[in-house]
């Protein structure tokens, strides 16, 4: 989610993809048409799971075998 004075460079940084990746997934033409408060999207080489109410990372860890510190 973007927060208020933060640019598109700082959150490809962040979310370690490229300012001209996170562009094209999210249909921007210009840096600038970031707003505060809207929600960014990146895609990933990695694995994406969406964690369910009580889930901890330890059924994280039984289900995929990924270490703990590895989680993110």
């Amino acid at each position: 989610v973007v927060a208020a004075d933060e640019t598109l460079d700082q959150i490809a940084s962040t979310m370690n993809v490229t300012t001209a990746q996170l562009m094209a997934d999210n249909n921007l033409v210009s840096p600038s048409e970031i707003t505060v408060g809207e929600t960014l999207y990146a895609t990933t080489n990695g694995l994406v799971h969406v964690i369910k109410r009580g889930q901890t990372l330890t059924d994280i860890f039984i289900t995929y075998g990924v270490p703990i510190d590895k989680i993110t």
